[in-house]
């Protein structure tokens, strides 16, 4: 029968009249209010739960005169025997032709525990957006104290060889201005890890890129120290592809 069809559905439901009357009503929707079936059943809202029922009865009006359901109304509720939680409420307005009743079906469903999920997700996703603020902060603070030392050097660097150019022979020239060189690219390295510091937050900055000159920057830095044993050899030209040069650059 009828009864056992609400009973079996895994959602709370209420069927009303346009003067507020629960006419009929499920098991797990009389649970919800603390209660039997029988406890409700042709009880008026304004009886069962005054403070409320003056505002359900507004809302239903307006769906039953309309004739329009509303759909994904999501409403606060305390049922009687258990938490403080949230529902997902549906209302559908229905007409009895031969009675002349107008009435209302409402169907809500528990998502009390979707709902705190999705709060916990807002307040971590919080958590988390400060968090990649403080590592940008950091980054930004960490890489200007970096760079400051580094102009000193490429300054100091810069002066002395120009002051001392008579002086220097060839292979002191090549030691200046390799200091110099590195420098600079320490610089760039700098501002590299900053970028790369915000690789997933970040989109990739797709440009053509040519690699042989990647690596060559990447073979000088590596072999700036004039280490001995150390050879990195490339057979032929490298291609030039398209992709993020600071990714390419630290793949290498």
């Amino acid at each position: 029968n009828l009864q056992l069809i609400f009973d079996n559905v895994p959602a709370m439901i209420w069927y009303k009249d346009d003067q507020n009357n629960l006419l009929k009503l499920n098991q797990k929707a009389a649970e919800s209010m603390g209660g039997r079936v029988e406890d409700f059943e042709g009880k008026s809202a304004y009886d069962l739960f005054p403070e409320m029922a003056k505002k359900y009865h507004e809302d239903d009006l307006k769906v039953i005169e309309s004739g329009e359901p509303l759909y994904g109304i999501v409403e606060e509720y305390t049922p009687a025997d258990g938490e403080y939680g949230w529902v997902r409420t549906d209302k559908v307005p229905y007409l009895n032709t031969k009675m002349g009743l107008k009435g209302i079906f409402v169907i809500s469903q528990d998502i009390t525990a979707y709902r705190k999920a999705g709060l916990a997700l807002e307040e971590y996703a919080k958590h988390l957006e400060q968090s990649n603020q403080d590592l940008d902060d950091f980054a930004y603070i960490a890489s200007h104290d970096l760079k400051e030392p580094l102009r000193g050097i490429y300054n100091h660097s810069s002066m002395l060889r120009r002051d001392l150019a008579e002086q220097l022979d060839e292979n002191q020239e090549r030691k200046l201005d390799r200091v110099i060189y590195l420098a600079k690219r320490m610089e760039t390295l700098i501002n590299d890890l900053l970028q790369f510091s915000r690789i997933g937050r970040t989109e990739m900055t797709m440009q053509p890129i040519n690699l042989q000159k990647i690596v060559e920057q990447v073979r000088e830095t590596t072999l700036a120290t004039d280490d001995e044993g150390i050879t990195i050899e490339i057979k032929g030209t490298l291609p030039e592809v398209k992709g993020d040069r600071v990714k390419l650059t630290e793949l290498f």
